[in-house]
């Protein structure tokens, strides 16, 4: 009794299990970190700071990726060298075989037979300490009996003892399936494993692979939501002083609401003055600066500011100081003499945040009723 628990303790050092790992963690940390560099990203992705961030949150992720995978080759590696170490050279493998009656074999490999009674033992023998593997292999022959071939191999020949001293062997699985099998027809063979190329040096739970597959299942999940997220046609802010913004008519008021102007076609008439209000809802800077065409140089700034202008005296270039919001500034400048169609921009982000600012002589001013609107009852015969 006591050989037997030596022999078992000595058994339950040949398979090494993975050590305890932080990776896991790390990269489920990337991933959170990369999903909150999306959503920033996607909110104001004209902000200096997003894409550093995205950046740095992808570098995270990968280099986290790469420590897992870092990690578990070295795992791989240490676990062979133990397994060699403690199994020796030499593995031990047993062979057991014998002769079904040809019009049994249906019934062999049906689905209450023993073939079936072998699979399912496979998982109880995973639980013994030395067992690498187990194949089975059946010769079936047309006119006569066919032969079936099972082999189990094991770590050591001390873990192949003590299974042979379990209660219930695959040997004992066979013989109650007697009337199945020809009589005198079994046969056992213990052997030396002499050169096998099957690699069963290292036994990984499962658990390792599902981890690093939900890992990223999740966090693909994750990000389509941070995307999602600031995908919308209207816009809303919670600053305590102004409303929430839908697209509607240009009423006087021009707003910045996600990094874009929420109107980007302005209409006024010639030479007329007019006052608008530049709203800046992010805190990103933001001004609104009117150029002659997409020359956005200094000199090609329109003037006719009176007031309200970056700089504060009238006759400036046609532009608002730059803020960061929630602001509002008023401007009043008078509007260019010549029809036409002009541009106007935030002067640091002039790829994304662009209108046109259309000069007709029949536009009326920003908010203004027009003549049918104030004349509800006026026909075309007055």
């Amino acid at each position: 009794m006591a050989h037997e628990e030596s022999s078992e303790q000595q058994n339950q050092k040949a398979i090494h299990l993975p050590d305890p790992s932080i990776w896991p963690l790390v990269v489920g940390f990337a991933l959170f970190c990369l999903t909150g560099a999306v959503m920033w990203w996607a909110a104001d992705s004209n902000s200096s700071y997003t894409g550093p961030a995205l950046g740095a949150a992808v570098a995270l992720l990968f280099i986290s990726a790469v420590g897992w995978v870092y990690e578990d080759g070295i795992m791989l590696r240490k676990a062979g060298q133990h397994e060699k170490t403690e199994r020796g050279e030499l593995r031990r493998t047993q062979i057991i075989t014998f002769a079904v009656e040809h019009n049994l074999l249906e019934q062999f490999v049906g689905e209450n037979g023993l073939l079936q009674e072998l699979q399912n033992n496979e998982s109880e023998l995973e639980k013994i300490a030395g067992f690498e593997d187990l194949r089975i292999n059946i010769s079936q022959s047309e006119n006569g009996p066919s032969q079936i071939v099972i082999e189990t191999t094991w770590s050591t020949e001390d873990s192949l003892e003590t299974y042979e001293g379990t209660r219930q062997t695959i040997v004992d699985l066979i013989n109650q399936y007697e009337n199945s099998i020809i009589t005198g027809s079994v046969t056992t063979f213990d052997m030396d494993v002499v050169r096998d190329t099957k690699d069963v040096s290292a036994k990984f739970p499962k658990s390792v692979m599902f981890s690093m597959i939900g890992a990223f299942i999740i966090g693909g999940f994750a990000l389509a939501a941070g995307l999602t997220a600031f995908q919308t046609t209207s816009h809303s802010t919670n600053n305590g002083g102004f409303s929430n913004f839908e697209i509607g008519p240009f009423e006087g008021t021009l707003s910045t609401v996600g990094s874009l102007f929420l109107h980007e076609e302005i209409v006024l008439p010639p030479n007329t003055e007019t006052t608008l209000i530049f709203e800046n809802q992010d805190a990103t800077p933001h001004n609104v600066a009117f150029f002659r065409s997409n020359d956005f140089s200094a000199s090609n700034l329109l003037g006719g500011c009176l007031a309200g202008c970056d700089g504060g005296e009238a006759g400036d270039g046609l532009r608002t100081e730059l803020s960061s919001g929630p602001i509002q500034r008023e401007f009043t400048f008078t509007t260019p003499k010549k029809e036409g169609q002009y541009v106007f921009v935030c002067e640091i982000h002039p790829d994304t945040m662009r209108g046109i600012l259309i000069i007709a002589a029949d536009a009326p001013l920003p908010g203004a009723a027009t003549d049918k609107e104030e004349n509800p009852t006026k026909t075309s015969e007055e």
